[in-house]
């Protein structure tokens, strides 16, 4: 159905009205613009001949008996013009004389009708050539379409049997259409294709076409390429008379196609390697700043070493001056050498498990342990640094995470914290759960602060405002690195003269 903006811009059919009768041309024309007709009229024989040359009518209109002329000749005359030869005529006459019906059929007419006739006879006679005309200028520029598609083109019998190809067919199998028309398509098929084209077929019938279906089929030289095919069904009376196949050659797309994969498995293997080298490189960065952060604990760790070992061996050489009295003391310092070598053994355990390497894999960890572990290794020295220690370490669910990580990340923070409070002050640290599932811990300090226009660049590798004899401007980038590697999120906030808060937040396991 045309939408009336379609009908108003579609172009009226043109009729060439031949008639030397001023009657019938007047009524003739009247009635057929009523129906929405363009009409031409003339009534001389030479002058019809030059107007449908120079027009393109979709009909003529044509009396078989004209003043200066016979229509009969005109028709001769029009048909022998290539251009015209589907343009539809229809002879007009008053006589019902056979010969004359014969000559107008020999001339070349499409219809004949007698006068006096029924305008509704001949509306019906002009619109069926017409329409006839269209249906024919459609097929004829389909099959041009069609003979000059760049793609494979068979017509077939439901059975598989040829009935047409196109001029690109010809020339890919390097056979004339009249050899090929007549023998059986599954020929052509790729034998591990059969199957799936009897599928097709099946479908064709069901569903009346077919879009993108995949097959191999065999050209000259047994060379298969693969086709995608799109196959549609013709019907006559509700029965399948033919099935037409388009197929396009996809063998250049799956060159590509391979190509593409082979260049992004490459990529993905330099990929993995370059991730690898990262890794392999941050691996040994995290080794450096642990080392360089085991230097900095060295003074308090000897320190918490020393103290009991000089009990222990003042307690030991008071007892060698009195034990023989059997002093009453005895006892007390051998509880005192008890208790202190107790306590030098927790401190060497817990520096000997913090230097221990973990593998790489993350592992459920508890994140107050790590603390407690740490805390119990710096308390002594940040007491020597004048640094009050305020913990709140609630109890929270496990992380799934790297202990290395952790211990880094969190040893970094504090040692960054104290070396910000150089004349002393409140080192905080807290623990908790938030409902949206997270392991909150904030690490803040009452030191220098840090300016505001360099807070974005703190993460950044190697930026440090020690200067380079007092750090590389690695620790804060190796927290980042590794807080992300263990999928969680840190914060900072900063006010100089006032402190800062770290806050970190690793996903609950």
């Amino acid at each position: 159905m045309l939408s009336a903006k379609e009908k108003s811009s579609k172009k009226s059919p043109l009729i060439l009205l031949v008639e030397d009768q001023p009657e019938h041309v007047r009524f003739t024309k009247y009635f057929l613009q009523k129906k929405g007709y363009d009409v031409i009229t003339t009534p001389s024989a030479p002058e019809a001949v030059k107007l449908a040359k120079r027009s393109d009518f979709d009909l003529i209109l044509l009396d078989v008996m004209l003043a200066d002329g016979s229509g009969i000749d005109v028709c001769e005359k029009i048909r022998r013009n290539d251009r015209l030869k589907n343009v539809p005529i229809i002879m007009l006459t008053s006589r019902g004389d056979l010969a004359d019906k014969l000559k107008s059929f020999e001339a070349g007419a499409d219809d004949y009708i007698v006068k006096p006739f029924q305008l509704e006879e001949l509306l019906a006679r002009v619109e069926l050539l017409i329409r006839t005309k269209e249906l024919r200028e459609s097929e004829e520029r389909y099959r041009d379409l069609v003979e000059n598609l760049q793609d494979l083109v068979f017509i077939i019998q439901p059975d598989g049997t040829i009935r047409g190809v196109n001029r690109k067919t010809e020339e890919l199998l390097d056979q004339k259409r009249d050899i090929i028309i007549g023998t059986s398509f599954h020929d052509f098929v790729y034998p591990d294709f059969r199957n799936s084209f009897e599928k097709l077929l099946r479908i064709v019938e069901k569903e009346d076409s077919v879009k993108g279906a995949y097959l191999k089929i065999v050209m000259p030289g047994r060379r298969i390429i693969p086709v995608r095919v799109n196959a549609s069904a013709m019907r006559v009376g509700g029965w399948i008379l033919q099935i037409r196949l388009i197929m396009r050659d996809v063998t250049e797309e799956e060159r590509l196609e391979a190509e593409i994969q082979h260049y992004t498995r490459l990529l993905e293997e330099k990929v993995a390697d370059k991730t690898r080298q990262l890794n392999a490189t941050q691996q040994k960065l995290i080794l450096a700043e642990k080392t360089a952060s085991l230097g900095q604990l060295a003074a308090g760790v000897a320190h918490e070493l020393r103290n009991p070992l000089n009990i222990i061996g003042t307690s030991i050489y008071y007892l060698s001056k009195v034990i023989q009295n059997g002093n009453k003391k005895v006892q007390e310092h051998l509880e005192i050498i008890q208790s202190e070598i107790e306590r030098a053994q927790r401190i060497v355990t817990n520096l000997l498990n913090f230097s221990r390497k973990s593998s790489d894999e993350r592992e459920t960890v508890d994140v107050n342990r790590i603390l407690n572990n740490l805390i119990t290794l710096i308390e002594k020295d940040l007491r020597n640094s004048d640094i009050e220690l305020q913990l709140d370490l609630k109890p929270v669910p496990y992380c799934l995470a790297n202990i290395d990580d952790l211990k880094q990340i969190f040893l970094n923070l504090i040692i960054n914290a104290k070396e910000a409070m150089a004349n002393g002050g409140i080192l905080s640290i807290s623990i908790d759960y938030s409902p949206e599932g997270w392991v909150l811990v904030e690490i803040s300090d009452t030191g220098a602060g840090i300016p505001k226009e360099i807070q974005p660049k703190i993460f950044d590798p190697f930026f440090t405002t020690k200067g380079e004899m007092n750090g590389t401007g690695l620790g804060l980038s190796i927290v980042q690195s590794g807080v992300r590697r263990n999928k969680g999120e840190i914060d900072l906030e900063s006010e100089p003269g006032e402190g800062t808060t770290f806050t970190i937040r690793f996903p609950a396991k």
